[in-house]
């Protein structure tokens, strides 16, 4: 379990993603062993509400320390009401100080009466 492990390889926490908002973001421990030598973001999408089956996409960005955003990737659920898990290149762009952020964002028009929510489990800084 991720609360007892102190490799400092993933964070401790899931965070909840919805239409109303949309954005969530893991600092970069000092406790992550070389984080420029991880390849990837893995992302658990645990639980996914999404009633009307809007198409789901989340976009995944480094922010350095030094506030430059950087473009890792994106990916998509499908069927858009089922969880999964994925992963993101990194592109050697990790580093202690900065964070990743994960954006959810329709991709399509919605209403502001329309609701989709996502679970995100721990995520995970591998090699």
């Amino acid at each position: 379990m991720a609360s007892e492990c102190s490799c400092g390889n993933h964070a401790d926490s899931t965070h909840d993603l919805c239409l109303s908002a949309p954005m969530m973001g893991q600092p970069i421990d000092p406790d992550l062993v070389t984080p420029s030598r991880r390849s990837f973001v893995e992302i658990g999408i645990t639980r996914v509400i999404n009633p009307e089956r809007i198409p789901l996409s989340f976009v995944v960005n480094f922010h350095s320390p030094e506030g430059k955003k950087s473009y890792l990737g994106s990916f998509s659920l499908f069927p858009p009401d089922h969880p999964g898990k994925f992963i993101v290149a990194t592109h050697g762009l990790l580093e202690v100080g900065g964070r990743v952020t994960i954006t959810l964002v329709p991709l399509q028009s919605v209403s502001t009466n329309q609701f989709a929510c996502t679970r995100i489990g721990p995520i995970q800084f591998i090699k």
